[in-house]
């Protein structure tokens, strides 16, 4: 028996809201998982490079050699190349051009920016779209860049050669890849389900706050800050004339959000 509405048209019971949110816990769930995993594994690495490098991983300290290896990747001929653009980093200096084998992940938000976007739609079919990704990188055969996220004058990135984190970079790409969808279908406002509905990512905030993750989390693995995550329950609760999170989650059920 599928929860909704009460049939006199007012807020679904306590009962039949935790039955549609258990309905979304399990489809949601084994992803979730899934990328926090990774996220946390990748946020231990950047925490403890530049003082504990393993063998097969190198600090590169400044942006300029950072930039310089890059291109030198970008613009060699070993094999395919992954990339994923999580966020504004160095690699988006280096990577406007397609070429042939290079499969690229860019995340929604990014293609807001119209240079961005400009440069993406250039290439087609190589290139998909993601709704958030934790980390960016260039990965080619037998090595890996990976720029990090820390002020000046903080190491630029990491550059990876070890067989096992490459492997587990490749993982993380190639699931992107999967999961995304064409760029095409990510047009200015197609993000949304109904022209006034909320985006695709407002949509993940709000799927991992129906299953318990908190704001901190959401934060962490959409890689932005808790104010952001915050900010965007402020606009889902404007969007639905929700007053608090409690009325929020109500709305959502009763909009089909959920």
């Amino acid at each position: 028996m599928t929860a909704g509405p009460t049939a006199g048209g007012g807020p679904p019971s306590a009962l039949e809201l935790r039955l549609l949110l258990a309905a979304s816990q399990q489809q949601l769930l084994f992803a979730q998982r899934r990328v926090i995993e990774h996220t946390l594994h990748l946020e231990r690495l950047e925490q403890h490079a530049a003082d504990s490098a393993p063998t097969g991983v190198s600090v590169v300290e400044t942006r300029d050699e950072f930039l310089g290896l890059a291109r030198r990747v970008a613009d060699g001929t070993g094999g395919d190349q992954r990339v994923v653009h999580a966020a504004p980093s160095l690699l988006s200096h280096v990577l406007r051009a397609d070429r042939p084998g290079r499969r690229t992940v860019h995340v929604t938000d990014l293609l807001a920016d119209p240079e961005h976007r400009e440069a993406a739609e250039r290439a087609g079919t190589h290139h998909r779209v993601a709704t958030s990704a934790p980390v960016s990188l260039l990965l080619v055969a037998g090595s890996a860049l990976v720029p990090l996220s820390r002020p000046d004058p903080g190491p630029a990135g990491l550059l990876v050669r070890q067989p096992d984190l490459l492997g587990v970079l490749a993982h993380y790409a190639d699931t992107l890849w999967r999961q995304a969808r064409p760029l095409t279908t990510d047009r200015p406002g197609a993000a949304s389900r109904t022209g006034d509905g909320p985006s695709e990512l407002q949509l993940r905030i709000l799927r991992m706050a129906a299953v318990g993750v908190k704001d901190e989390s959401i934060a962490r693995t959409l890689g932005r800050s808790t104010r952001w995550v915050r900010r965007h329950f402020e606009l889902l609760e404007e969007l639905s004339d929700a007053s608090n999170r409690m009325t929020l989650g109500i709305a959502a059920v009763r909009r089909g959000w959920l």
